[in-house]
């Protein structure tokens, strides 16, 4: 009897032991789990927000920093463009002296307060310093043919305007063009000599080609044929001519040139001419050949 009261003692005991050491131990898991459930759970959506807005932040302050760094690269080279023109257009002032040169950029440069090292951004050297004239005259040849235009259509500025005819118009443009030659015509075979280098002959052809294209455009041609390439072949070589003339031209205001550059026109008249009995010839044709047939009687 004693060792079964014993007994139910011990178990008593023992569950109670055994009760309360796996009641301590599961709840503590369990109550751990649920913390670090809820702890993860704020800690992934900190962590979320804090990523989404350092990824929006690094997003916009890269589309800021990109965004800076093209304007900037476009303003430094706006800038260097502007910088380079203006020291060519000072240059332009030396010529005189120191001719189509290197030195003639330096003295521009230095006009400018900069240092004549800024030679260096030319790497072409005198040759940068034609083109850049050439170019400028033909803007300034293109503008003043717009502004003729208009006053032709504009009936306000002239109470009679008279349509100046094509021959008219291809000469006074080439006038114009070549007197801008004038300031400089001392120097202007050097200028010659270095526009027939290799490395300029490029942009000097297209500046040509820019030339004798507007002067035809305002003169009214609308050809699309092999005429198109014809007329501006026969007007780059009257300009040339002329201009070979003109730099050994010693008459009083160029007069010799003006005449020279009036005979050489008759070769426009003549193309302008024959393209114009050419065009008579060919309706004659369209017209005799299209006209309906007699009708024979039977």
């Amino acid at each position: 009897m004693a060792a079964v009261c014993i007994r139910m003692v011990l178990q008593r005991q023992l569950g109670l032991v055994r009760r309360g050491l796996f009641a301590g131990v599961s709840n503590r898991p369990q109550w751990s789990s649920r913390s670090f459930s809820e702890e993860k759970g704020t800690s992934d959506h900190d962590i979320n927000e804090e990523s989404s807005s350092s990824t929006e932040g690094q997003e916009g302050e890269d589309e800021s920093r990109f965004g800076d760094d093209d304007t900037t690269f476009f303003d430094t080279e706006e800038h260097e463009a502007d910088t380079r023109r203006s020291i060519l257009n000072a240059a332009l002032e030396h010529v005189p002296e120191f001719g189509w040169s290197s030195e003639a950029i330096e003295a521009g440069a230095q006009t400018m307060g900069l240092s004549a090292m800024a030679e260096g951004m030319f790497p072409r050297g005198a040759g940068d310093l034609v083109l850049h004239f050439s170019e400028d005259c033909n803007i300034k040849l293109a503008d003043y043919l717009v502004s003729q235009s208009r006053l032709e259509k504009d009936p306000d500025e002239s109470a009679s305007p008279v349509r100046k005819s094509s021959r008219m118009i291809i000469c006074d443009a080439v006038e114009v063009r070549l007197k801008m030659l004038i300031p400089y015509i001392d120097q202007w075979p050097q200028a010659m000599g270095l526009m027939l280098l290799p490395q300029n002959a490029p942009e000097a052809t297209k500046n040509v080609a820019y030339m004798v294209d507007e002067i035809w455009y305002h003169a009214g041609d609308t050809s699309t044929d092999i005429n198109w390439y014809t007329k501006r072949g026969v007007l780059a070589g009257l300009y040339g001519s002329t201009e070979l003339y003109m730099v050994s031209d010693r008459s009083p205001e160029f007069e010799a040139t003006w005449s020279f550059l009036d005979r050489r026109m008759s070769d426009i008249g003549l193309l302008i001419s024959a393209k114009t009995t050419l065009r008579r010839l060919v309706q004659m044709l369209v017209s005799y050949y299209l006209q309906p047939l007699p009708q024979c009687a039977i």
